[in-house]
């Protein structure tokens, strides 16, 4: 079963297992991946168990790209062991373990459409550390910028 770990200014937060032949990442909540920061478009990308046997990233017409190993992706493109697929100021790095999708008996129930029903959110520890390295980069951003007032929006990263 595939992995993807979720990094955020090169540091990891969470590693999901992939359980699914598609994955839809974005903000919204009908994604099977929801990161909910207003650097990832509501619907940002999707990744796919082919028919070929490999898997696929592909982006979902989002308003400021994904990339796939630094270059933006323009097309479906596969995914191999290792690639770092980048939108915002998040990286999920891909490591596939195996080259089939869960097998059905391990699949979580999904409902129509292929949304999961289940969403796993961030221990109050995980979500208390991210908390306190986004406000830490805040006031460094703040310090070293010229007296500007900038508003933010504090996150809660919800996956898988």
């Amino acid at each position: 079963m595939p992995k993807l770990t979720l990094v955020m200014d090169r540091k990891p937060v969470r590693v999901f297992d992939v359980n699914s032949s598609v994955v839809n990442i974005g903000r919204a909540k009908d994604m099977q991946l929801m990161i909910d920061d207003a650097s990832v478009s509501r619907r940002q990308a999707q990744i796919r168990f082919g028919a070929a046997g490999s898997w696929t990233i592909g982006d979902l017409a989002s308003i400021n790209g994904t990339f796939l190993n630094g270059q933006r992706l323009t097309s479906v493109q596969p995914l191999k062991r290792g690639d770092e697929v980048s939108f915002g100021k998040f990286s999920l790095f891909f490591d596939s373990a195996i080259t089939e999708p869960a097998g059905p008996e391990e699949a979580p129930a999904c409902k129509p459409g292929g949304a999961l029903t289940e969403t796993v959110y961030m221990s109050a520890e995980e979500a208390e550390r991210l908390r306190r390295a986004v406000a830490q980069q805040r006031r460094a951003q703040i310090r070293s910028a010229e007296p500007l007032v900038v508003a933010s929006h504090e996150s809660q990263w919800v996956g898988l």
